[in-house]
């Protein structure tokens, strides 16, 4: 009837529910987080544990680090565990007593780094002098005394004594054995003038030098 009660639809009924709500469970704790975009990432890089030695030498030299040949000349060795190591460089050489042609070197590595090593070995010569020293006619008694020292050092050269044997008659004598390259000798005796010339050693070679001392 009109004006009467409206009941169409009185029988419907809407469910009405909250929105949705998303919640992310946070990772156990200690694990990583999950990586973003799809990359993974990567691992930290581990700490160095070995060390190299960087060796220059001439091409000729024999490289050795503890006691094992490494090659020739100006070589590199790595794989080193840290601490000293021993590296050692050899010239060939015929001359016996030369110690110029080795040289060895205690070198500290660090885990990570390279150390740099500088050796320098060359190879010998001889030096063979004979000497008389004479006043007129006369030989003149009493020790003969010589040094040879590198041209460029500066150092008061140590003089090495020539005693004369038995028959002055005959000229004194020595011998040495040193590394390549140039030397100052000098040689003097009490009431002489002094000999001082240069003298250049060669590798494998014998130099002699023939001195008259003026008395």
């Amino acid at each position: 009837s009109l004006g009467g009660p409206d009941t169409a639809g009185a029988g419907d009924s809407t469910l009405v529910f909250p929105p949705a709500v998303v919640t992310e469970s946070a990772p156990p704790k200690g694990s990583a987080p999950a990586p973003r975009g799809g990359s993974t990432p990567k691992a930290p890089a581990s700490a160095p544990t070995v060390g190299s030695i960087r060796v220059t030498a001439p091409a000729e030299a024999t490289i050795s680090v503890d006691g094992v040949e490494v090659g020739f000349g100006s070589v590199r060795k790595d794989s080193l565990q840290p601490g000293q190591h021993s590296v050692r460089a050899v010239y060939p050489t015929n001359i016996e007593g030369c110690d110029a042609a080795s040289i060895t070197r205690l070198v500290t590595v660090g885990a990570g780094a390279t150390v740099p090593v500088q050796l320098n070995p060359r190879p010998c010569g001889i030096l063979e002098i004979e000497v008389v020293a004479r006043r007129g006619d006369q030989p003149v008694s009493g020790t003969i005394w010589y040094s040879v020292q590198a041209e460029g050092v500066t150092d008061t050269p140590r003089d090495t004594p020539i005693t004369p044997g038995g028959n002055r008659d005959q000229p004194v004598r020595d011998r040495k054995v040193l590394a390549v390259g140039s030397y100052r000798l000098r040689v003097k005796a009490a009431g002489c003038a002094d000999f001082d010339d240069a003298v250049e050693i060669l590798a494998g070679e014998t130099r002699r030098e023939a001195i008259r001392l003026l008395c």
